[in-house]
């Protein structure tokens, strides 16, 4: 879902944000994401035990060249994963990994959770993505004979998202809010140029899935009375 400036809608309006930041590019950066490079394509914090359900991004400022932002449908990729190379799925969805996260931002932090890149549930449908490169950890507690074929599969998973049929790309301009489900969309950032300033400057927010369900069942309850 996309807001223009003029239609623009902040997070409380919805429910109290779980957390805010700022993604700018840093000279003490502890995140790819606050930096000028390339950002490949992720969800947010799967070294927490319960990832943040719904992102949203604020383009505060845009840099004029590069920064477009990378969105791809992870339960799409799945599907096409499942039907191509069934086995590279089950690794996928069975093989539990290790994320961790440490550093600095606002105060000292240390996460760190195991989950598998495809969450299914108990019917086997998937219902979640947790895949973040840059916090999945050295760490990999699975027999030896394990690690090859689940490096094929990841390769094979990420190749699936790379793909240019399967990626949205588009550019934020400033006052643009883009708001998605961080347990199914993966999302990226192209590099940019860096200025002497700050040339892009995004605000995000979080909110976990059951305020956002909460609050939509009081908005259809409210509705229906009205009726």
């Amino acid at each position: 879902m996309l807001f223009t400036a003029g239609q623009r809608k902040t997070p409380k309006r919805i429910v109290f944000p779980r957390h805010t930041w700022q993604v700018q590019d840093k000279i003490d950066a502890n995140n790819v994401a606050y930096t000028t490079g390339k950002l490949s394509f992720h969800t947010d914090y799967p070294a927490l035990h319960h990832p943040p359900g719904v992102q949203l991004l604020h383009c505060i400022k845009q840099t004029v060249t590069g920064g477009d932002t990378e969105i791809v449908d992870g339960f799409n990729i799945c599907r096409k994963l499942k039907e191509k190379n069934p086995r590279a799925f089950q690794i996928l969805s069975s093989t539990f990994v290790d994320f961790t996260d440490i550093g600095v931002d606002y105060c000292d932090f240390s996460v760190q959770s195991k989950h598998k890149i495809i969450e299914l549930d108990d019917k086997g449908q998937v219902i979640r993505i947790n895949f973040n490169n840059a916090t999945r950890d050295t760490i990999f507690d699975v027999p030896v004979e394990k690690v090859q074929p689940f490096y094929a599969a990841l390769k094979e998973f990420v190749d699936l998202m790379n793909c240019k049929e399967s990626k949205f790309t588009f550019k934020m301009n400033p006052g643009d809010v883009i708001t998605f489900d961080n347990w199914r969309l993966l999302h990226g950032r192209s590099s940019y140029e860096a200025g002497t300033e700050i040339s892009r400057h995004l605000e995000g927010a979080y909110a976990d899935w059951d305020v956002v369900m909460s609050r939509l069942r009081i908005l259809r309850r409210s509705v229906q009375n009205r009726n």
